[in-house]
């Protein structure tokens, strides 16, 4: 996936779409709410893609938390 990303930094769009989609939707856990607010975080640091793909694949809270729902990289992977 991070892969995916770099090869074709156009797909972070996917991924942002996939956020507002799912911070649309009611009765959420708290935990993937969490998530969502940290990739809007990510989002507004204008980060190079290789930043963002370094923040995700980071081993604190932040890297942590995104990682445990990959529904929010949905059709970011053919």
């Amino acid at each position: 996936m991070i892969e995916a990303l770099k090869a074709n930094p156009e797909k972070l769009n996917i991924v942002k779409t996939n956020v507002a989609d799912y911070q649309d939707q009611q009765y959420l856990k708290k935990g993937f709410l969490l998530a969502l607010e940290r990739m809007e975080w990510l989002f507004e640091a204008n980060l190079t893609i290789d930043e963002f793909c370094q923040q995700i694949l980071a081993d604190d809270y932040i890297g942590i938390r995104i990682r445990r729902y990959p529904l929010i990289f949905k059709g970011v992977l053919d």
